[in-house]
């Protein structure tokens, strides 16, 4: 049992640094795109917190809902909302379609960080919650430490529409992973 512990841990620990380096790869380029698309400023603004916005309002109704209908089903769902969010990003010609796919984007990262939270607690024994969300953590930080390296890299060299394609190729790695039904 303590074995399958440590798997699942890792497993989601995998996905939250998969997800917060997709997430913060295009945060950190989101509001150059947006002016690339000749966004004025207030409206980068309105862009940018439209992610915030849909955090607060989405996290505790959607962990309302993982209690009830599991954990697993709502990180899915918040990794398929990442994933439709990416490929928003990629057919994106005005910069008001920008604030529907960066609210998507912020709501399906809030759910898989916030529900990974409540996974790790369920999932560990009482005697080592804090190492296991320490660890969560810890994947947490080296996602958002490598996500803005690479959607600065790819915007620069590729455009913003690869970094889109990269954020869409690692949400399906994600989803297609076997650890995703397992966890």
């Amino acid at each position: 049992m303590q074995k399958r512990r440590e798997i699942g841990l890792i497993s989601v620990g995998v996905i939250v640094f998969l997800m917060d380096a997709a997430w913060s790869m295009i945060l950190s380029t989101l509001s150059l795109y947006a002016t690339a698309l000749k966004a004025s400023l207030a409206l980068v603004g309105i862009i940018v917190s439209g992610e915030g916005l849909s955090r607060t309002l989405g996290t505790l109704p959607l962990g309302i809902l993982s209690d009830r209908i599991g954990r697993k089903t709502v990180i899915i769902i918040g990794l398929t909302l990442t994933l439709v969010a990416s490929i928003s990003l990629i057919v994106v010609f005005d910069p008001l379609q920008l604030f529907p796919a960066a609210m998507l984007l912020g709501l399906g990262s809030a759910v898989v960080a916030s529900i990974g939270f409540a996974y790790i607690a369920d999932f560990t024994g009482s005697t080592r919650k804090g190492e296991a969300i320490g660890l969560y953590a810890t994947f947490m930080g080296m996602g958002f430490a490598i996500g803005p390296y690479i959607g600065g890299f790819t915007s620069e060299n590729w455009g913003y529409a690869r970094r889109a394609r990269t954020l869409k190729f690692i949400c399906k790695k994600i989803l297609s992973l076997r650890f995703v039904r397992d966890v």
